[in-house]
């Protein structure tokens, strides 16, 4: 544990952040039986001096997206609650892009400023088209099929919780299938069909012309046509 220069203790019975001055010099501080536990911090015990005192050290539970999928360009919603803190703290909400090969990269923090001893608190993430974009084009050119995915995480007193469930981004996708075949090459009953990076197949009758798909998950997507269901012309 870090203690700065100039160092202030909480006692077990006191609501506020107070320097004792009946503790003299500033002692090199032993701890007696606390534990490191990634994302389950709490009150330790320390021993400064002759004195017991308790060292503010959140713990985070409960972190979720409100929404497993949000369409791009709309925001997201991460949420997460925590105990044993002191009111006016301030924590990091870390938003990574994860891969499928377990690899990482951060792509958004922000300061949160806890409100109490426990709670729930929260921050907005969008994430714009071309951002998407960009993300999808990077995990096809390292291979990774899946669907681009972003997990958060909260940070505080140099530790970090584990990854929050997966936020899935969402897009409208329009493609464009011409019929350049002779008269009657394609029978009629004939469909686009766009598998999504999540697996999902979406399906829209061919016409020769633009199939759109809505709430199609970004990541690597494959278009094909089906005959299964023609009729002959």
């Amino acid at each position: 544990m870090a203690w700065p220069a100039t160092w202030a203790a909480r006692s077990r019975n006191s609501a506020g952040i107070r320097r004792s001055p009946s503790l003299g010099p500033e002692p090199t501080p032993t701890r007696r039986g606390a534990r490191s536990e990634r994302g389950r911090a709490r009150f330790e015990d320390v021993l400064v001096g002759p004195v017991r005192i308790r060292v503010a050290s959140p713990s985070f539970a409960n972190l979720a997206w409100r929404e497993p999928r949000v369409p791009v360009g709309e925001a997201a919603e991460a949420r997460f609650s925590y105990d044993d803190a002191i009111g006016g703290m301030e924590v990091a909400v870390v938003v990574y892009e994860v891969n499928r090969d377990g690899t990482s990269d951060e792509v958004h923090r922000e300061e949160v400023t806890l409100g109490g001893v426990r709670g729930e608190a929260g921050v907005s993430f969008t994430r714009s088209e071309e951002e998407a974009e960009r993300d999808v084009a990077d995990d096809v050119d390292e291979g990774d099929e899946g669907p681009v995915e972003y997990r958060f995480t909260v940070a505080a007193e140099g530790r970090e919780t584990a990854w929050s469930p997966a936020l899935w981004l969402t897009h409208t996708v329009a493609v464009r299938v011409e019929d350049t075949a002779e008269e009657g090459r394609y029978p009629a009953g004939a469909e686009v069909v766009l598998t999504a990076a999540d697996g999902t197949e979406h399906r829209a009758p061919f016409t020769g012309e633009e199939a759109s798909f809505d709430g199609v998950v970004c990541g690597p997507m494959s278009v094909r046509l089906d005959f299964a269901r023609t009729e002959a012309r």
